[in-house]
């Protein structure tokens, strides 16, 4: 668990004295918050109606288009005998 005080000693790794005082500036002359770009972003949610399928779930949402079933899940028996 992490705590309080190591929490806020790993956040002034995070951010700099610089960056706090350009925050802080913004924030008096334009009396709004600094919001940053944060680039790139996905804008297209795929959802997909799956009813009918054997795994039992009527939806599938996903950031990009549905392309296969993922395979199954691996059994502890199958590892065992191959000799992970």
């Amino acid at each position: 668990m992490i705590s309080r005080r190591s929490f806020l000693l790993g956040l002034g790794g995070l951010v700099t004295t610089s960056f706090v005082a350009r925050a802080a500036n913004y924030i008096r002359v334009t009396n709004s918050p600094l919001l940053l770009n944060s680039g790139r972003t996905e804008e297209t949610l795929y959802v997909y109606d799956l009813f009918g399928e054997e795994d039992g779930f009527k939806w599938r949402v996903s950031l990009g288009p549905y392309v296969y079933r993922p395979p199954p899940p691996p059994r502890w028996r199958d590892g065992v005998r191959s000799g992970w």
